[in-house]
């Protein structure tokens, strides 16, 4: 998880870790930053239910 607007360099390396790991996947939670659990709950638990419905 993370926000349209984290550093390019966060978003380089979560590439590079998604491209390694087998079903992985990337969310973008808008407007959230560091704290998105707590500023941004829904959003993060939508993220979350979809996670586990995978599994």
């Amino acid at each position: 998880m993370r926000s349209r607007s984290t550093a390019p360099a966060i978003i380089a390396t979560n590439d590079g870790l998604a491209a390694r790991m087998p079903d992985a996947v990337q969310s973008v939670i808008e407007g959230a930053g560091h704290m998105a659990p707590i500023t941004h709950p829904k959003p993060v638990a939508e993220v979350v239910r979809e996670l586990l419905e995978r599994s």
